[in-house]
């Protein structure tokens, strides 16, 4: 039987002439059948009729009414007229023929309508035509014994009242889909209004929005805002129990409504219920202004007595303070939901200050075992955008594709300045997703707090012997930080110092040490090959994070963005 309300709401009629139908109009039998067939329930292939008008006149499965008219009313006017159909539940049980409207040739054509929120129950509605009987009863001569006649119509008469029992429920969601169906479905529709000056075009959506009263709707169906919350627990974990990919709840009802009509079979009728659900949530917040869990957030035991439990001093049906929700839904949401299942795509995006920082990632992440052309991973040089504005360049793409992105640059003023912008905006804000520089507490390059005066210089002279295989670099480290803790002496306080990297391609380009010219970008790969060789000589990549602070962030946000699966691991 279908949920009980306290009370029987209004007619049909009542509701048809507010506009109830405008956003989820009736259906007729054959798009009942198409959306059944849809939702893998057996009706007639061509005549479903055949099944619909028994179960009608049996109490088990009725049209709402019966269209007296070729027009769609409902989706045309915003007042439209009631008595252009026939209300079935103004009128005992006749033959559908009964309630035809005649046609310019002199039949007649029987308009039957239904609510889509019937499919709700429409899978129960064609059980009650189901009986089991041996074959050995059936082969039996003079058919089925009487006890299994008997059996069969005690069955019958249990479904008699299921069609009257859901009508209060499919009143209420009819009731609502003029104020919150147009969010569930991404459109509304406009209507018109008969004036003075003519026909006023309406958008359903914005005059529900200006008109409609959520107490008034609670009171009009005696309902509680206890009542609804346990009303809406029904359907939820009904829906929860159908669907058989529950856990991708919050990715399905995210997800575009035209995708989700692609479900199938038992996944649509739960989406059935999570449409109810959440008109019901709607209404709820209207109510209140506080929402009730979403499906898969209600906790604890799946049963009446569940109720009375508490969950955060709650119970689970009711908000809670903690993990409370707006109820809008962005593309956000979506992945969020996306990363909670390991199924969004785009997974860490690295903005970088340098062209040396941009070459040695990219041929980490390459030898890691990330495809950077699949897009896993994506990497930004903003080194060269202008100061003025890094600010809005970052700003516009964190957080926009990325499941977490990370900043890497040189300390100095204006990136902290930057910085400290984002975070004002509420992006960067976790400080691990940021990393400056800085060697024994005071400003540093990449080069310098990642790799020692030997390896740069042998990176150095690695790439000078590929421009000129005679080239031979005569620095040794010791002369290297010997100039520059000259300079930096020098400077003092008054400006920063030229770093490390820059003095030593400088000096390696001098005739005395030998006339090695070569740029930064020529050296970052055999920086990336010394960092390779030392993730391979450690055998993890958190291992080798202990002697590099750039291995060691990436192995920090490459295992808080799980699930990754890479050489890393």
């Amino acid at each position: 039987m279908g949920p009980e309300l306290p009370h029987p709401g209004p007619g049909y009629a009542e509701l048809f002439a507010e506009g109830a139908f405008a956003h989820r109009p009736l259906v007729s039998a054959k798009d009942l059948r198409s959306a059944a067939e849809a939702r893998e329930l057996a009706l007639p292939l061509l005549d479903g009729r055949s099944v619909l008008e028994p179960l009608d006149r049996d109490g088990v499965f009725s049209p709402v009414g019966f269209a007296q008219t070729g027009s769609r009313l409902e989706t045309t006017w915003l007042e439209p007229d009631p008595g252009l159909v026939k209300w079935r539940e103004e009128h005992n049980f006749e033959p559908w023929e009964a309630h035809g409207w005649p046609t310019r040739r002199g039949g007649r054509h029987v308009s039957e309508r239904f609510s889509p929120w019937q499919l709700l129950y429409l899978e129960e509605a064609l059980e009650s035509t189901r009986f089991t009987v041996p074959v050995t009863e059936v082969l039996r001569p003079g058919g089925p014994g009487a006890a299994y006649r008997a059996a069969a119509e005690a069955r019958r008469g249990r479904f008699r009242a299921l069609d009257e029992s859901w009508r209060p429920l499919v009143k209420l969601l009819a009731a609502l889909q003029p104020r919150l169906w147009a969010a569930r479905s991404g459109s509304t529709v406009q209507l018109y209004r008969p004036g003075a000056a003519g026909l006023k075009p309406v958008f359903a959506a914005d005059h529900a929005l200006e008109h409609f009263d959520a107490g008034a709707l609670l009171r009009r169906f005696a309902l509680s805002t206890e009542d609804l919350a346990r009303l809406h627990l029904e359907l939820a974990e009904a829906g929860l129990r159908l669907d058989p990919l529950a856990c991708w709840y919050r990715i399905s009802s995210r997800a575009p409504r035209a995708r989700a009509d692609g479900l199938r079979g038992a996944a649509l009728r739960a989406r059935d219920l999570y449409d109810a659900a959440f008109v019901l949530r709607g209404l709820y917040h209207l109510a209140t202004g506080r929402w009730l869990p979403e499906p898969d957030g209600l906790k604890g035991p799946r049963s009446p007595e569940g109720w009375l439990t508490t969950d955060g001093h709650r119970r689970r049906h009711l908000p809670r303070q903690d993990g409370e929700q707006d109820g809008r839904q962005t593309r956000l949401d979506l992945k969020d939901a996306l990363i909670r299942e390991g199924l969004y795509p785009h997974l860490i995006h690295f903005f970088v200050e340098g062209d040396t920082e941009e070459t040695v990632l990219c041929e980490l992440l390459v030898f890691l075992g990330y495809d950077l052309q699949a897009g896993s991973m994506s990497i930004t040089n903003f080194g060269g955008i202008d100061k003025a504005e890094r600010y809005n360049a970052l700003l516009t793409s964190i957080n926009r594709f990325a499941a977490r992105t990370v900043l890497i640059a040189d300390r100095e003023g204006e990136i902290e300045r930057t910085i400290a912008n984002l975070r004002a905006a509420g992006a960067l804000l976790d400080p691990q997703d940021v990393v400056l520089w800085e060697l024994g507490g005071q400003p540093s390059s990449f080069e310098e707090a990642n790799f020692s005066s030997e390896e740069l210089l042998a990176a150095i002279a690695e790439a000078g012997r590929r421009r000129n295989p005679d080239a031979v670099l005569r620095l040794s480290a010791r002369e290297l930080d010997a100039e520059v803790a000259r300079r930096r002496k020098a400077a003092g306080n008054e400006r920063r110092p030229p770093a490390k990297a820059k003095i030593a391609v400088q000096m390696a380009g001098r005739e005395a040490h030998g006339s090695v010219s070569v740029g930064k970008a020529a050296y970052a790969p055999d920086l990336a090959r010394i960092l390779e060789r030392e993730i391979e000589d450690a055998g993890h990549l958190a291992d080798a994070g202990r002697r590099r602070p750039l291995l060691a962030a990436l192995w920090r946000w490459i295992a808080g963005s799980a699930p990754l699966r890479s050489r890393a691991t």
